[in-house]
């Protein structure tokens, strides 16, 4: 475990990409390393975590978190379309971003997505907004957020 937090070692990664379709997925992978700590804190379980743990899939850990009352729909809505966007960055070589859904509940109350026209910036807009608010949403409820 690091002794920086996780937000820190994120900034530090993402200024390191050049590539949309990179941010995406190394935002994917930090949210989905926030919703694994949510889990691992707040789920209930009886079978030593061995039908849903960290190996299972994102979506499955979603619905999950969603079922149990840990997400609301916007941060849930959010995350579903962070999820569809980094499987086409992820199994896609040409990812049309001016064509990506933009339509995040979270994030357009804090930017105007629309307005952006860098690539890059509207992405990571739309990824790192998306991260801070599950971050925020996990620290209020008290998950201890570690790397």
């Amino acid at each position: 475990m690091s002794d920086k937090h996780l937000l820190n070692i994120y900034f530090e990664r993402l200024e390191k990409i050049e590539d949309p379709s990179a941010l995406v997925v190394t935002t994917h992978a930090f949210c989905e390393h926030i919703i694994n700590e949510i889990l691992a804190e707040r789920k209930k379980t009886k079978t030593k975590n061995k039908y849903i743990n960290n190996s299972s899939s994102y979506i499955v850990k979603l619905d999950l978190c969603y079922n149990m009352n840990l997400l609301d729909d916007e941060l849930f809505d959010n995350l579903m379309r962070l999820n569809t966007l980094r499987n086409k960055c992820a199994h896609g070589v040409n990812v049309d971003f001016e064509k990506i859904d933009h339509n995040y509940n979270l994030v357009d109350k804090i930017f105007n997505v629309e307005k952006e026209t860098d690539i890059k910036n509207k992405v990571i807009n739309i990824s790192a907004n998306t991260l801070l608010l599950l971050n925020n949403h996990a620290i209020e409820m008290g998950v201890n957020l570690k790397i």
